[in-house]
């Protein structure tokens, strides 16, 4: 298992709570990932994908960005959510 520090910044803006993800790892834009299949039991599920899920659920803001060497993901939950 590799580790590494992943940067999350508080963005500020007016009524929402924005954060920013970033990660210097392969490009990947995770908003083109195939949603995970909520049909199959938690034994036959592969790991991974329902992190992205839930923020693209959840948030009505999100983007990906390449810059540089950085995946740039940012999302934005509105105050009264």
């Amino acid at each position: 298992v590799q580790t590494c520090a992943l940067p999350i910044y508080s963005i500020p803006a007016p009524g929402e709570l924005r954060v920013e993800v970033a990660d210097q790892g392969a490009e990947f834009n995770p908003l083109t990932a195939e949603p995970p299949n909520l049909t199959l039991n938690l034994e036959n599920r592969p790991i991974g994908g329902l992190g992205i899920f839930l923020v693209k659920t959840l948030a009505p803001f999100v983007t990906y960005r390449r810059d540089r060497d950085w995946n740039r993901l940012t999302f934005g939950i509105s105050a009264g959510s």
